[in-house]
C-alpha cells in the first residue's frame, strides 16, 4: 500500500519467507529501494527495550553477510541519531523467535552480532538480486535477559499480529505466565513507542537523495 507520494509499505507478516514475498511485492509495484523496519530481539546485554538498531551489515543463518547502503545508511544516521542513541553493530538471521533467555545467551557467546529478527536478511537477499539499494532500522523490542513467555507463541498468527483470545485462552491456562507477559508487554510499547517518535524523520531520511525515488518498506 502506498504509504505516501514516494513511499511504500508491505505488512510482511512474521519469518524469512513471508518477508522475501513482501519485498518481492514491493519491488514488483515500483519500489527501486527497500527498508526493513520492524522489531527485534536483543542479544547484546547492554541494550535496552526500544533502542534504535541501525545495523551497518547483516549475517545470515549461513554466515553470510549482507552490507547496507552504505550512505543511505549514513544519511539515516545522521538524521536519527539527532533524535536518540543508534546501536550500528550487526544483526543476526534468526529462522525462529528465540523464546528462552538462556539460548539468547548461548547464541551471543558466539554470534558477531548484537541482535537479531527473522525478516531483515530475507529482504536483503532480495534487494541483492533485484540489485536495489536496502537498509534496516529495527528497535529492540525483547532484551537479552528475557523469556518471551509461551502465551505470546501460542496467539501469534502468520501475519505476526497477535490472537487476543488466543492469548487470554492460554493466560488463563497458565497463569503463572503473567507477569512475564506484562513485561514483555511494556517492552514492546517501548520499541513501538521509539519507531512512531522517529517515523517522521525516517520518512525525511528516506528521501534526502534524488535516489532511490520510490522507498519500499516491509
Amino acid at each position: 500500500m502506498p504509504l505516501n507520494d514516494r513511499c511504500l509499505l508491505a505488512l510482511s507478516g512474521t519469518g524469512p519467507l513471508k518477508a522475501g514475498q513482501a519485498a518481492a511485492l514491493l519491488i514488483a509495484n515500483g519500489a527501486d529501494a527497500l527498508v526493513s523496519w520492524g522489531c527485534a530481539a536483543a542479544l547484546s546485554p547492554d541494550l535496552v527495550a526500544g533502542d534504535l538498531l541501525l545495523p551497518a551489515q547483516l549475517v545470515g543463518i549461513d554466515g553470510r553477510r549482507y552490507a547496507v547502503d552504505a550512505s543511505w545508511r549514513q544519511r539515516l544516521q545522521s538524521q536519527l541519531g539527532e533524535k536518540r542513541p543508534i546501536h550500528c553493530d550487526s544483526l543476526l538471521e534468526s529462522d525462529r523467535i528465540l523464546t528462552n533467555a538462556g539460548d539468547k545467551k548461548a547464541l551471543a557467546s558466539t554470534a558477531d552480532a548484537i541482535a537479531l529478527d527473522m525478516e531483515s536478511v530475507a529482504i536483503a537477499r532480495i534487494a541483492g538480486e533485484r540489485r536495489v539499494p536496502f537498509v534496516a532500522l529495527r528497535a529492540v523490542a525483547d532484551t537479552a535477559d528475557m523469556d518471551v513467555p509461551g502465551a505470546v507463541i501460542y496467539a501469534l498468527e502468520a501475519q505476526g499480529c497477535i490472537n487476543r483470545r488466543k492469548l487470554l485462552h492460554h493466560t488463563v491456562r497458565h497463569p503463572v505466565g503473567i507477569i512475564g507477559l506484562m513485561r514483555l508487554a511494556r517492552a514492546f510499547q517501548s520499541a513501538m513507542r521509539t519507531l512512531r517518535e522517529l517515523t517522521p524523520l525516517a520518512e525525511v531520511a528516506f528521501l534526502l537523495d534524488a535516489k532511490p525515488s520510490s522507498s519500499g518498506i516491509a
